[in-house]
């Protein structure tokens, strides 16, 4: 089975602003690397060698920056969405055409810094359509979480819940012929949470979901420590 990645990069990173205003976030830098190299840099490790990463606002710094992939030893296709960011869902039905030859995507999202090795990611079996890694809550924001899990099976009903990582794995044909009248990646997973089509796992190391200003710093803090 061959498994082709995506990189979703397109956001403006509003709470990130000003520093948003001339540095798209996935090439903020923590520590000696971007946010996107040390993606980047896991996927080469894990063995995936095509990545496409769709990008809009200030799309040509990110271009320029990570060119056409060589110098990490990946081929890397960008999808520009011109006019606006189409959001996750619509972003990913949108480079459709770059995943002709692959049966699975795997999803990152670029504004986490994890260690999270993707070579131990699980591929959707069976009745599953997708497969996510969860957190444990740390969002301020969303104390109740996302989804429950019971024995690798994501559900919506649980009253323990974790959070999305920005980390999952889609079964490709789930996605060709797929008709929803929404854009977003969050809202087709719980759907599909709800019908039972959903696998996953927690992973309990270090993960921060670099959204705002103070988990910027969060991070940043982490990395001086480790060095």
């Amino acid at each position: 089975m061959k498994i082709i990645a995506m990189i979703l990069a397109a956001g403006f990173g509003n709470r990130l602003k000003p520093i948003t205003d001339k540095v798209p976030k996935p090439l903020i830098k923590i520590g000696r690397e971007t946010i996107l190299e040390k993606h980047l840099r896991n996927l080469k490790k894990a063995n995936i060698s095509k990545v496409v990463i769709n990008v809009s606002h200030l799309a040509e710094k990110i271009i320029k920056e990570v060119g056409d992939g060589s110098n990490y030893g990946l081929k890397i296709i960008y999808s520009h969405e011109r006019k606006r960011p189409l959001e996750t869902l619509g972003g990913i039905l949108n480079a459709l055409e770059f995943f002709k030859e692959a049966d699975h995507l795997l999803i990152i999202n670029s504004d986490i810094w994890c260690d999270y090795d993707f070579q131990h990611i699980s591929l959707p079996e069976y009745e599953n359509k997708a497969h996510l890694i969860l957190v444990p809550n740390r969002n301020k924001e969303k104390p109740e979480g996302d989804f429950g899990i019971n024995k690798n099976k994501i559900n919506v009903s649980s009253k323990i819940k974790y959070t999305y990582s920005g980390f999952s794995c889609i079964e490709l044909n789930s996605l060709r012929n797929l008709s929803v009248d929404y854009n977003k990646l969050g809202q087709l997973y719980r759907d599909w949470a709800a019908k039972g089509f959903l696998s996953g796992e927690v992973y309990y190391g270090d993960w921060i979901d670099i959204g705002t200003h103070e988990r910027l710093e969060k991070v940043r803090t982490l990395i001086k420590k480790r060095s």
